[in-house]
């Protein structure tokens, strides 16, 4: 026969003096039952816990698990901006180097912002393989990013009329970012707020040019249509910001939970981000080559094969972010639920 525990719920043997889940000691019940009355333990106890207990949501499993998702998943998704380097490359740059004229002057600025983003991808599959990132390499990847917005406005001023617009803004952007990488390093509060401020802007600036070059004449089309995962990345970048603006309070430890949940979110849409962004890839179907060149074949299927790795890059990271968002957010809970207490603050 089975009885239930009145604390936690758990099954028991009838015989058990102590909850195997949770350690209820079953004698109390005995002490305090009527004497004309018989013990009942064979129904479960299905009264809600006291509101003050937090959730009993063990988390260790989260904990154990989301290390070894995320090693592979970051591991697929540098392999993945590699490929999409590469296949840009090929099929983009090259192509347009060979027709000669105003094209090459466009396929050698192209080349080099993919040279940069292959860069990129090598230093956060290196990231990956160490499982860490250091200061010196986010400083890297700043400078890198500032050149690649360069290119970016010089690739639209090649262009022309219609996308000197777009190229100002990347270029602005890009001096943007290079005063808040400095700013951003000072110890002072107020210089660091200005430097993420300075980030801030250029992130904004270099959506907007981005986005006229998806989107035409209507600057957020790209956004908010086709290329979803650049609005994705746009709101990842807000939140990425407000936990910068907020982490100097930090050591008041609600603060400093809610900072590490919208930073949960904020890898959470990044997640989203890199799944969309395969399926974008994959629901094109497998690119036709017949007649191209050898080059600008290998480039296409190079470009098709990068977006087959983001799907499960994107799942892996996904499913961490969604059990890291958990953690934390049980964290939350608890910090709520716990009575008051001045020397807890």
């Amino acid at each position: 026969m089975t009885k239930y525990c009145p604390k936690c719920g758990a099954p028991n043997p009838d015989d058990a003096r102590f909850c195997m889940k949770c350690g209820f000691d079953f004698s109390t019940l005995q002490q305090t039952q009527p004497a004309n009355q018989p013990v009942q333990f064979n129904q479960p106890f299905n009264q809600p816990m006291p509101s003050n207990q937090p959730p009993t949501i063990n988390v260790q499993k989260f904990n154990e698990i989301s290390p070894k998702l995320l090693l592979p998943g970051g591991l697929l998704y540098s392999i993945a901006i590699i490929l999409i380097s590469i296949g840009f490359i090929l099929s983009f740059s090259i192509s347009l180097i060979k027709i000669g004229g105003k094209s090459a002057a466009v396929g050698g600025v192209s080349l080099g912002d993919y040279i940069i983003y292959l860069l990129i991808g090598l230093f956060l599959l290196m990231s990956s393989i160490k499982r860490s990132i250091s200061g010196g390499v986010i400083f890297i990847l700043s400078i890198l990013g500032f050149l690649y917005m360069i290119l970016l406005g010089v690739f639209n001023f090649i262009e022309g009329s219609s996308a000197i617009g777009a190229g100002v803004e990347a270029v602005i952007a890009a001096v943007f970012l290079l005063v808040s990488m400095f700013l951003f390093r000072s110890n002072s509060l107020y210089t660091s707020y200005t430097g993420i401020t300075f980030g801030l802007v250029a992130g904004i600036l270099y959506f907007i040019s981005i986005s006229s070059t998806y989107g035409g004449a209507n600057r957020f089309a790209g956004l908010l249509s086709a290329n979803s995962y650049y609005y994705l990345g746009f709101v990842s970048m807000i939140l990425f910001v407000i936990t910068l603006y907020i982490k100097p309070f930090s050591r008041y430890q609600i603060i400093s939970i809610i900072n590490k949940l919208l930073l949960n979110i904020t890898s959470l849409l990044f997640s989203i981000g890199v799944l969309v962004l395969g399926a974008v890839v994959i629901s094109s179907g497998v690119p036709s080559t017949t007649g191209l060149p050898g080059y600008v074949a290998g480039g296409a299927y190079t470009l098709f094969a990068a977006g087959a790795i983001d799907i499960p890059a994107g799942i892996l990271l996904l499913v961490t972010s969604i059990f890291i968002l958990l953690t934390t957010i049980v964290e939350l809970g608890r910090k709520i639920t716990k009575p008051y207490s001045p020397a807890g603050q």
